[in-house]
């Protein structure tokens, strides 16, 4: 299976394009698939499967990412934060900015 972890997070818009910082923090937080799988493997589950997921929109309100509701905002230092919501607010000012919110789905049978 090929790596597509590090593409999944890497490409989360707006997260990783305005808090690039926050790429290798999520990184280093999760699971390798690798690591899952030997685990599943080994409690007994089979058949795994992953499953790509991706939720497109529009972001037309900063207020969630203003108050931080997504954990890897939380991990930012203060001056991070602030450069990428600056730069979030500028592309907002000119209209809706793209939104993807990426998972990758593990799947198993037992």
């Amino acid at each position: 299976m090929r790596p597509i972890r590090k593409e999944i997070i890497r490409n989360r818009t707006p997260l990783s394009i305005y808090w690039p910082e926050t790429i290798e923090l999520e990184l280093g937080r999760y699971p390798k698939i690798g690591t899952l799988e030997t685990e599943l493997r080994a409690a007994g589950f089979t058949h795994l499967r992953q499953e790509e997921v991706s939720i497109k929109g529009w972001l037309r309100d900063l207020s969630p990412y203003r108050s931080k509701i997504f954990s890897a905002l939380r991990r930012l230092s203060q001056p991070s934060f602030e450069r990428g919501l600056k730069r979030l607010e500028i592309e907002l000012a000119k209209g809706p900015v793209p939104s993807i919110s990426r998972y990758l789905l593990l799947w198993a049978n037992r």
